[in-house]
């Protein structure tokens, strides 16, 4: 199996409809790609052995695979065409408009149903329109990544996500979706032949620029399989499985109140970070553009995110080896939404890990015995008492969103920290740091706006827009305004600067009462509440006031 990584030589046919990618990730984290023969690419577990010998695994949390040229997943077909009748009249189901806020340094992704159903002919009519096509499709490596998370914030792409089908022949027996043949389909036989959609069974995907998947792993960190039927390239980034628990620990910090809804918020696929910010914390990370007649493959625990450049069609499924037992037998899952995946391992621990069953089952479904120790540590949780003020707050705080089949679910609430509540106040970068008592609660606005000198502003005021260039004047009440239009903001200095609204947030800040009598008004970010978990530099550093009520 020829491999190119790092700039290596391409196998000549291929150049032409398989271009080589400029890795732009962390040096020595480059996704590997894989130019399988015929007789190799008949082998579907053969060449994830092959591949996993090599160690692509550990590189990154994806790999690519370029089917052998001439081979198609629908010969009776030909080469694939959109006016393809059994493809231009395939009915897309609940297509989903997508829409991101910012949040700090990171960033929320929001599906709302964009229509109950279309056809794929009239989707692709949408996503070549000059509203939603790409702007600037020539761009390529490190201008692509930057363009496309310039225009994510004004832009809101519609994706035919989720739609059940496969466009393979049935007799195509190479990478068939359908039947990979892998361990995962044991599934079915223990379930009476129960379907997990989009799990052990296929679904489509149509995109267009801009649309996009965030962060996650695959259900019950299963290996995923993506093949790309027709059109513009989709754009990958991965982590390699290694760096997944520092990763994770990052997502939790820029997320702490999903975090502490769910401990596998990860797995509602609705968050993402830029880049930079993995740049920043030190995590390595790969990228890889797919184009059509390529697979891409990812691994079990391998963080992936990517978007689509243009109209294109895809299909995937879910498949499992011998060593995704290792994974998913400790798999956390997620337990606030009722669609969420969920696979009794028990059938394959007995079958594949008999020396470990015993010890494995007793761990996760038998009941601890009972110690003194445990009686003695076990605490009362305190009740919070909450006034109409606190109630008010957490009602319209637990943002509302739709997942891709269009259900509401709530991802967080605003306040966690309450009124009366002691807690630690880290203050000026940690050169003071004490105890006291929340007297008040304080909710801000603010606006993030992109100055066109470069810069960019999270806590801009409302009061500061002076002038804005949205359509719709009655939409600019309370400080929203239209995504991406033009505003002067009055700076600290008293002058006029131009730049372009981008999102807006709510924010609490707390008044904080100390021992000594004095105040300070400070964002959740530097508080610790009673269930936080208080880093051990926090606490050498506390000065142990006792606070007098």
């Amino acid at each position: 199996m020829t491999l190119y990584a790092d700039g290596g030589k391409i196998p000549f046919p291929n150049r032409r409809d398989h271009p080589p990618h400029i890795p732009t990730g962390t040096s020595g984290y480059e996704v590997f790609t894989f130019y399988p023969t015929l007789e190799e690419f008949r082998d579907f577990k053969g060449c994830i052995q092959k591949i996993e010998a090599i160690g692509a695994h550990r590189r990154s949390g994806i790999c690519k695979i370029v089917a052998p040229d001439g081979w198609t997943p629908r010969p009776s077909k030909g080469k694939f065409k959109y006016m393809d009748s059994q493809v231009e009249h395939f009915i897309i189901q609940s297509p989903v408009r997508e829409s991101v806020e910012c949040q700090n340094e990171a960033i929320v992704k929001s599906n709302h149903v964009y229509k109950k159903s279309m056809t794929a002919s009239e989707y692709r009519k949408l996503a070549e329109s000059s509203k939603y096509r790409n702007p600037c499709p020539d761009l390529r490596g490190k201008d692509m990544e930057n363009q496309y998370f310039k225009t994510m914030f004004t832009s809101h792409p519609i994706y035919g996500a989720d739609t059940e089908g496969s466009f393979y022949d049935e007799d195509v027996n190479e990478f068939n979706m359908k039947r990979l043949e892998t361990i995962l389909d044991e599934t079915k036989a223990a379930t009476g032949g129960k379907v997990i959609k989009g799990v052990n069974s296929v679904y489509l995907y149509f995109g267009m620029y801009g649309a996009s998947f965030a962060w996650h792993v695959e259900d019950m960190e299963l290996y995923s399989i993506n093949y790309l039927h027709y059109g513009s390239p989709k754009y990958w980034f991965a982590i390699p499985p290694e760096a997944a628990p520092r990763f994770e620990r990052l997502m939790r910090q820029q997320f702490p109140l999903q975090d502490r809804q769910c401990k596998a918020f990860m797995r509602h696929k609705s968050f993402m970070v830029l880049p930079s910010l993995l740049e920043k914390h030190k995590i390595p990370y790969g990228t890889m553009i797919q184009y059509p007649n390529e697979f891409i493959i990812t691994f079990p625990h391998g963080y992936h995110m990517g978007f689509n450049l243009g109209y294109n069609i895809a299909e995937s499924t879910n498949f499992a080896t011998d060593r995704w037992i290792d994974f998913g037998k400790n798999a956390v899952l997620c337990k606030c939404r009722s669609d969420m995946v969920e696979i009794d391992m028990t059938p394959f621990m007995k079958k594949y890990r008999r020396d470990d069953f015993e010890k494995w089952y007793s761990y996760w479904y038998l009941p601890k015995p009972a110690t003194e120790l445990d009686a003695l540590t076990k605490k009362k949780k305190r009740k919070r008492e909450e006034t109409s003020f606190i109630e008010s707050f957490s009602k319209m705080g637990g943002k509302r969103q739709r997942t891709s089949e269009g259900t509401e679910i709530i991802v967080g609430p605003l306040i966690d920290v309450n009124l009366g509540d002691i807690v630690i106040a880290w203050m000026d970068g940690g050169s003071r740091v004490r105890q006291g008592r929340v007297e008040r609660l304080v909710l801000r606005t603010l606006l993030t706006i992109d100055f066109e000198d470069g810069s960019v502003s999270e806590n801009t005021l409302p009061s500061d827009i002076v002038q804005c260039g949205c359509i719709q004047q009655q939409g600019c009440r309370d400080g929203r305004h239209q995504s991406g239009s033009r505003v002067k903001v009055r700076w600290n200095d008293g002058d006029l600067y131009d730049g372009y609204y981008r999102c807006i947030s709510k924010n609490i800040d707390y008044t904080v009462a100390f021992a000594n009598g004095s105040t300070a008004q400070l964002p959740r970010a530097d508080l610790y509440g009673a269930d936080d978990i208080v880093p051990p530099e926090v606490r050498r550093r506390l000065r142990r006031t006792v606070y007098k009520c």
